[in-house]
């Protein structure tokens, strides 16, 4: 839907993980057409048709990371004489959620546990998790932004972040 501008149902591809029609036009091919770089890099959940639309994708939906490490290597390594595009997609925080994959994972003790939910180890475990992989993300889009501005385009990237879980 967002690469196309169309709502799920005009799409042909009404679940999540159906092929987008390879005829429905998506803004990265007037991207392409205008001489943009456009790459995917993290979780691809486009299908088939949609592959030959950019110049690179990087990672799968069946890689057991998070595809987010691979965003700082995408942006380093694209052509430095062409405007980019870069669709940068993560599975935080989706299930199964790692516990300790950021560089400081989170006391138990610092979680806040809704006053809906169990105040249960267990429960804790599971936010704290949520936590750690929220905070992976934050540390990859800080190293992105961080390359962007060593290269000094933080002033002429524009970065959109969307999630579909909250």
């Amino acid at each position: 839907s967002i690469l196309t501008g169309l709502y799920p149902t005009s799409t042909g591809a009404r679940n999540l993980h159906q092929d987008l029609a390879a005829g429905k036009l998506m803004f990265v091919d007037q991207l392409r057409a205008a001489g943009y770089y456009c790459v995917s890099a993290g979780k691809w959940h486009q299908g088939n048709a949609t592959r030959p639309r950019f110049d690179k994708i990087i990672g799968t939906d069946v890689s057991p990371d998070s595809g987010a490490e691979h965003w700082l290597d995408t942006l380093k390594s694209r052509p430095k004489d062409r405007p980019f595009f870069m669709w940068l997609a993560s599975k935080e925080a989706h299930r199964p959620i790692q516990r300790g994959v950021n560089s400081e994972p989170h006391a138990l003790s610092d979680v806040w546990v809704p006053p809906y939910y169990l105040d249960t180890t267990a429960t804790r475990q599971d936010l704290a998790a949520y936590y750690d992989e929220v905070a992976r993300f934050d540390e990859n889009l800080g190293l992105v932004r961080a390359q962007l501005q060593a290269e000094g385009l933080d002033q002429n990237t524009m970065i959109i972040l969307i999630t579909d879980n909250g």
